[in-house]
């Protein structure tokens, strides 16, 4: 017979499954029509048997073996398809294996190949069609994930005993499954839970670990920081006078208290800043206090990581906003010690309101 290789579709013939002795012919035929049916929901696949082929028969009527690909391509011929699917089911070590082959007659070879090995106890029905669904892409597998987290920094992670790396971590492309979690950290006990994944699972896991008691735990020293250091300039001699400054003719001028109030304005900010910066430090003292002892929770963990964000961002912006203020008022002053019209000039437009230090 003709091979047919330029109809829309490949044609597929689907020949019955081998089986050993120790697998029953039931078995067998129910897995032969479980492939068929599956190759059938392929697109790119015309099924030209209705039940599944004697391969044996074929095998014996052309006189060559299974092992060669000229024999396969003859069988191929023979059945007028240009893909032939068939395999075996045997057991191994009290496991049921079933072997799937896909050989395509154009390339002359076998294309794809699936083995895979299922509990008898269980039913290997079910979980070889699942297996199967994914090798012939009539399913879309969804990515599973799990993130793994502690109240422990850099604490060890093992997934079914083996190293992944250290907390905090995403594991990504995780298959559907139950899986072994273990989180170790010197000095503490080591944690341990079971998880089942679900295709398209994000499960997230807190490991709260506590300190081993039967191991002595070096305290490490907290080194004190000063929130805030500031360094002193010397002022320029206010006796002297700038040469460009040119004071007022007709107004007698006095000590300039702007330039003052805009100073203590700036200082007084920085003050203020001091007092989050120390609360900051307060709360990043808590966090690293209630994790050595082993009694921080994430809620607690993220309650203080939030009260310490807006304690930085308030300590940040009054530090930079005292520090500026302070300038402007400092080089005001040193400019123009007593006040003066002249000292600084405002414009104002409909655009815009700028103001112009006199040097």
């Amino acid at each position: 017979m003709a091979l047919d290789l330029f109809a829309e579709s490949p044609s597929a013939a689907v020949m019955k499954f081998e089986r050993t002795k120790t697998v029953s012919a039931e078995f067998a035929e129910t897995i032969s029509a479980v492939v068929r049916n599956e190759a059938q929901q392929i697109e790119k696949y015309d099924v030209v048997n209705k039940f599944p082929i004697e391969f044996n028969d074929i095998l014996m009527a052309l006189d060559c073996k299974v092992e060669d690909n000229n024999c396969l391509l003859k069988a191929a011929n023979h059945l007028n398809a240009r893909i032939l699917v068939f395999g075996g089911i045997d057991e191994v070590e009290g496991r049921i294996r079933i072997r799937v082959n896909v050989f395509d007659s154009l390339a002359k070879k076998i294309d794809k190949r699936l083995i895979r090995s299922f509990d008898p106890k269980k039913d290997p029905v079910v979980e070889f069609r699942k297996e199967l669904q994914i090798f012939f892409g009539t399913k879309k597998v969804l990515e599973s994930k799990i993130k793994i987290e502690s109240n422990i920094p850099r604490a060890k992670i093992f997934l079914n005993n083996k190293w992944i790396g250290e907390v905090p971590r995403v594991q990504g492309k995780v298959k559907a499954g139950t899986y072994q979690i273990r989180v170790e950290a010197q000095g503490y006990i080591s944690w341990e839970t079971r998880v089942s994944v679900k295709e398209g699972d994000e499960l997230q896991v807190w490991a709260q670990l506590q300190e081993d008691p039967t191991k002595t735990k070096t305290k490490e020293k907290t080194k004190v920081v000063s929130p805030l250091v500031t360094k002193t300039k010397t002022l320029p001699d206010l006796k002297k006078k700038d040469s460009k400054f040119i004071p007022d003719p007709v107004e007698e001028s006095s000590l300039n208290w702007g330039a003052l109030a805009t100073t203590g304005v700036g200082l007084g900010l920085m003050g203020g800043s001091l007092v989050f910066g120390a609360q900051l430090k307060d709360t990043q003292d808590s966090i690293d206090r209630e994790r050595r002892a082993g009694t921080l929770t994430r809620a607690r963990y993220d309650d203080l990581e939030s009260e310490g964000k807006t304690q930085e961002t308030i300590h940040l912006i009054m530090l930079g906003t005292g520090a500026a203020v302070t300038t402007v008022g400092l080089v005001w002053f040193a400019i123009s010690p007593t006040f003066s019209e002249y000292a600084i000039e405002f414009q104002v437009s409909p655009q815009k309101i700028s103001a112009r230090l006199s040097f």
